[in-house]
């Protein structure tokens, strides 16, 4: 049944190319159906039609024939909104195939037949939905009603080349009227350096802030080549790019290579924003009548995955410069800041814990200048149990995975010990909190090298 499509058998086809078979078997294709529709006319073709799989094919194929104006006319007549039926599927290669390589002329036409034949909303959509995307085509578009434009915007999935800047733009309007914002940016991808940065923030935060009729997903490549671009024209109103970041935050942790900069920035600018953050991850330090919906609570554990997504993976440490050194006065004053914005949030434990980890956050380069003075003066200072207890949790995590040889035993480990006994001796008698705190990680890394020799002596002895 389909060997009239697929078949150039008995064709020398020698070293032709690919496109050169695909011209040859198309011409082999048009000599066949010419001879079905000669000799039995439209009745013939419905019954080809029927008993075919690929109607694509066939229906591209009629249109270089082309029908008779009448079975022109009676093809239209099959469009449907059935898309398993068959001669729907026919009608609509065939439009298409003839839209593409006709004169507007003919499309006219044919929406003329169409407009007689029925007033079916859905079908005349259809009619606009199985032409090639054209400026002319979208034109006579909005000669129809506007339920039908309504309907070929809601299902139509756009394509336009790059360079046809004009119906791009064009489209990305019908697109935002139809609510697919999704769609635009699915679509727009590859070549939104075109947009201007301002309409490329308008659909990203209507993507997220407004229900559309969506038909696809966010890809997360996607959105993470818009945010890229926009962050690397550096054009956008930096409180409208935290506002996207911060919508985003959940698509981020998803991806590769793209990081919140002016999230982060703004944690290290502004203390009440992060006291914020801190809120969305941390429990109310007393406990207090809050009444959560079931809305309400989903919001809320959003939040704070977000936030806590956006703490671990920010270092900035404020008034630090890129040298490392430090400007004691603009750090007090913004931990300072914090803490009083943490009370009135009733956080103070969630931004106490925060602090900690984030003063581990330092560089650790040399022994003989880590920690350096004006964050051991701000912990001292502060002289607070969370504080410390958090600064030294985070310092161990900070390791990460490591890897050693079966038989090394706790090289490493006494490395790190001396390396932190080295930093106490030397600040314990200006800040003997801090040094505290780094003593007892000395001494926990002293226990995990005896461990470690013990493990490798084991090893060796087996």
């Amino acid at each position: 049944q389909n060997g009239w499509i697929d078949s150039i058998d008995g064709v020398p086809t020698g070293n032709m190319d690919h496109e050169e078979k695909e011209a040859l078997l198309a011409q082999k294709r048009l000599a066949v159906f010419n001879e079905i529709y000669h000799s039995g006319g439209i009745t013939a073709i419905a019954d080809l039609v029927s008993r075919l799989e690929r109607q694509q094919v066939l229906g591209h194929t009629a249109a270089q024939s082309p029908l008779s104006e009448q079975d022109e006319r009676l093809t239209i007549g099959w469009l449907s909104v059935d898309t398993e039926d068959k001669k729907n599927q026919f009608a609509q290669s065939y439009i298409w195939s003839r839209s593409w390589d006709s004169e507007l002329l003919w499309v006219k036409k044919a929406w003329e037949t169409v407009k007689n034949q029925t007033e079916d909303i859905a079908i005349r959509a259809q009619f606009f939905l199985s032409i090639s995307l054209r400026m002319d085509h979208w034109q006579l578009l909005e000669t129809a009603e506007e339920e039908v434009q309504a309907l070929y915007w809601k299902k139509i999935q756009p394509y336009v080349p790059r360079d046809r800047k004009e119906e791009n733009e064009y489209v990305i309007r019908k697109l935002m009227d139809a609510g697919r914002y999704i769609d635009i940016i699915d679509t727009m991808t590859y070549w939104c350096d075109d947009l201007p940065s301002e309409l490329l923030a308008d659909i990203l935060l209507k993507a997220v802030t407004t229900s559309g009729e969506e038909t696809t997903q966010f890809e997360h490549h996607d959105i993470n080549a818009w945010f890229t671009r926009l962050q690397a024209r550096n054009d956008l109103d930096p409180k409208t790019m935290k506002t996207l970041e911060w919508l985003y935050l959940p698509v981020f942790s998803h991806l590769t290579g793209y990081i919140p900069k002016t999230l982060h920035k703004a944690l290290t600018d502004d203390p009440a924003f992060f006291a914020e953050v801190v809120s969305y991850v941390y429990m109310p330090d007393e406990k207090a009548e809050e009444n959560y919906t079931e809305e309400t609570l989903q919001e809320y554990f959003q939040k704070s995955d977000s936030a806590r997504k956006l703490l671990e993976g920010w270092y900035g440490i404020p008034g630090m410069a890129e040298d490392g050194t430090i400007n004691k006065d603009v750090l007090s004053d913004w931990v300072e800041k914090a803490i009083t914005k943490g009370k009135e949030l009733n956080r103070v434990y969630g931004v106490n814990s925060q602090l900690g980890q984030l003063f581990a956050c330092y560089p650790r380069k040399s022994a003989e200048t880590w920690p350096p003075d004006e964050i051991c003066e701000i912990m001292e200072k502060l002289n607070n149990e969370t504080v410390f207890s958090s600064y030294q949790t985070e310092i161990f995590n900070s390791r990460g995975v490591y890897s050693k040889s079966a038989y090394e035993g706790g090289g490493q480990e006494r490395g790190l010990s001396h390396f932190f006994e080295t930093s106490a001796k030397r600040i314990e008698s200006r800040y003997p909190g801090t040094a505290g705190t780094l003593r007892t990680l000395s001494r926990s890394y002293l226990r995990d090298a005896k461990d470690e020799d013990d493990r490798a002596r084991l090893n060796e002895l087996r």
